[in-house]
């Protein structure tokens, strides 16, 4: 079978990105208007370049991760598991260990639970699936489709 990987929402992100290169550029007019030199803050007179660089740094810096985010693939879904890359870690949940996948609904947010056959501590229970590509209840139906075709390797969907 075919490995498929889901990115994050392409509009959430490309919104993200186009917000903060605003503020890039805003720094940028800060670094290069002439008719003040400097501002006061808390009666401290700090230099207008210092603060147009260090707007440059922390905008221009999360404006590149949120372009990173549409280039990486959150999730992927292979023959044997799923793949989640989150910032921080990387989980992989094996459908031999999962016997289905459903849809979690809280208060604002639509995440994916996994019911595992044998319960382990340690093991994740969600998928959070708020700001992805396609439509969660797609991603649920595809996840449980795999465990079927896993299970059962003549199985076709």
């Amino acid at each position: 079978m075919k490995t498929i990987k889901i990115y994050h929402s392409f509009k959430n992100n490309i919104g993200t990105f186009i917000i903060l290169l605003g503020f890039v550029l805003g720094s940028l007019f800060l670094l290069y208007q002439d008719s003040c030199k400097y501002m006061r803050i808390l009666f401290i007179r700090i230099p207008i370049e210092y603060i147009a660089w260090l707007g440059i740094i922390f905008f221009g810096g999360y404006g590149l991760l949120a372009f990173y985010f549409l280039l990486k693939p959150y999730l992927e879904i292979t023959d044997h598991c799923v793949i989640i890359d989150d910032i921080s870690k990387k989980d992989c949940v094996y459908f031999k260990d999962v016997q289905s996948f459903l849809l979690k609904r809280s208060s604002n947010a639509i995440d994916i639970g996994i019911q595992y056959k044998v319960p382990v501590k340690g093991q994740i229970d969600t998928i959070p699936a708020g700001d992805i590509s396609i439509p969660v209840e797609d991603l649920c139906l595809i996840l449980n489709n795999r465990i079927l075709a896993f299970n059962r390797p003549n199985y076709l969907y």
